[in-house]
């Protein structure tokens, strides 16, 4: 599924931090919230704290990341996410798409009829 770079920066996945995603975590949260791939949240390992990256100090922020806290990054690509297929709520009508993103102007745009040839994106939008 396709969508937009915009939403891609509104919606977060809550990823805590590990020693084996802490450098790739430190980058998102000193790009902040403007600049893709980054972070809108910081939360600390207690649960205490949230701290918007907007407003905080990101370089602090990035520096004292500890193991357990939690960052809300900004979807990337390959990401797992569910949509519901309107207009039934059951969860039958939930679908499971691995996110693609690219600088579009319209919402949502489901390519399944490019799925059967391979093309580039340029051909396709």
């Amino acid at each position: 599924m396709i969508i937009p770079l915009h939403m891609a920066k509104i919606l977060t996945f809550p990823e805590r931090v590990t020693t084996l995603n802490k450098d790739r975590l430190k980058l998102y949260v000193l790009n902040g919230s403007d600049k893709y791939p980054g972070a809108n949240y910081f939360i600390s390992k207690d649960g205490l704290s949230k701290n918007n990256l907007m407003f905080g100090n990101r370089r602090r922020i990035a520096d004292e990341l500890k193991i357990g806290d939690i960052v809300e990054r900004h979807l990337i690509d390959d990401d797992i996410v569910l949509f519901n297929r309107q207009p039934s709520l059951h969860r039958l009508s939930i679908m499971c798409h691995r996110l693609v993103f690219i600088k579009i102007k319209f919402l949502f745009k489901f390519l399944f009829k490019f799925f059967k040839e391979p093309r580039s994106w340029q051909e396709i939008l």
